[in-house]
């Protein structure tokens, strides 16, 4: 995380990415503020994920917001809530580091550019923003258009090798 900077503002914390913004507001955290300043380019429901993704643009860049949620048994107790252990320890934190280094291994992963906590009590919220990847598709959504040629899955099955 050394690219990043940490403003701890009360209850919000964002962390930002120094080398693609000078600075990273936690209202553009916000869907709702995104979509009244016209910078919200589109909303799309994840259909096997947990929630939906925000595309939107600052400064320049096409960026992809992301609440936390949770899965599993606990959804049905609490859906976006988690215990404060501390900044580090925190979701968002946490995948900002392990994106960081699968980039620097040269791994096809978004970069991240901001994190943010939102403190309240003994609990937090969370929220991501990455680098949108142009064109993305998941490969769900290739198969179903399409089969795929034996070259690229064995190309696939070399690149989910290099992630272990």
């Amino acid at each position: 995380m050394n690219n990043f900077e940490v403003n701890d503002a009360g209850n919000h914390i964002v962390a930002f990415n120094k080398l693609l913004c000078k600075s990273f507001p936690h209202h553009l955290f916000d869907p709702a503020y995104l979509l009244a300043n016209g910078l919200l380019n589109e909303s799309v429901e994840n259909q096997q994920g947990r929630g939906a993704v925000k595309y939107f643009n600052f400064n320049g860049i096409s960026m992809v917001l992301r609440h936390y949620y949770r899965g599993g048994w606990p959804a049905k107790f609490v859906s976006d809530h988690y215990l404060w252990l501390g900044l580090q320890k925190t979701r968002a934190i946490q995948e900002i580091k392990i994106l960081s280094e699968l980039q620097r291994c040269g791994l096809p992963v978004p970069e991240p550019v901001a994190a943010h906590i939102f403190k309240s009590g003994v609990n937090y919220q969370a929220d991501i923003v990455t680098v949108c990847i142009p064109e993305a598709q998941t490969l769900s959504e290739i198969l179903q258009i399409k089969s795929l040629e034996e070259q690229v899955w064995e190309k696939i099955g070399k690149t989910i090798r290099k992630f272990h």
